[in-house]
């Protein structure tokens, strides 16, 4: 079966976008701290469904770039 919706699990972990209609979440974002990772952060963001469906694709797929790219 398919997910609904995805839910952040964990201290860093955060819900990055939300499904207008049943307001659960569409998207995750996890961020690693410097300390667990040496000197290097990470970051991961996971979409609960493929981002080609989404009706603003290139609004969307920039601001998670950015956010991806930031530090």
């Amino acid at each position: 079966p398919s997910p609904e919706g995805v839910k952040p699990e964990g201290d860093r972990a955060k819900r990055m976008a939300e499904y207008q209609d049943m307001r659960c979440g569409a998207a995750v974002g996890w961020e690693a701290s410097k300390a667990e990772n040496g000197s290097r952060s990470g970051k991961t963001l996971v979409w609960g469904f493929p981002l080609e469906a989404a009706m603003e694709f290139d609004k969307i797929y920039r601001r998670s770039i950015e956010w991806l790219i930031t530090e």
